[in-house]
């Protein structure tokens, strides 16, 4: 079994947010009101919020690195 890397994951995630929320909102506009999984628009909203939180983290995660970096310059430069 081959695995998906992280971000085919992401774009993965990203497409089923988008597919869900697109037909239930196609749905809603013409007027079909009948029984839409609840569980699957949980799951979606769900998958939302973590997929956020994680992209959140992984700004975060490189904002440190880069100072990180920086400082190790600065401590370069200051032992020169």
């Amino acid at each position: 079994m081959v695995e998906n890397s992280i971000e085919d994951d992401i774009k993965n995630a990203e497409h089923f947010i988008n597919s869900i929320k697109t037909d239930k909102e196609y749905k809603e506009e013409n007027g079909w009101h009948g029984y839409y999984n609840k569980e699957i628009v949980e799951l979606t909203r769900i998958l939302e919020h973590i997929l956020s939180d994680y992209k959140r983290v992984l700004k975060e995660n490189e904002k440190l690195k880069q100072d990180r970096n920086n400082n190790y310059q600065m401590i370069a430069l200051a032992q020169n």
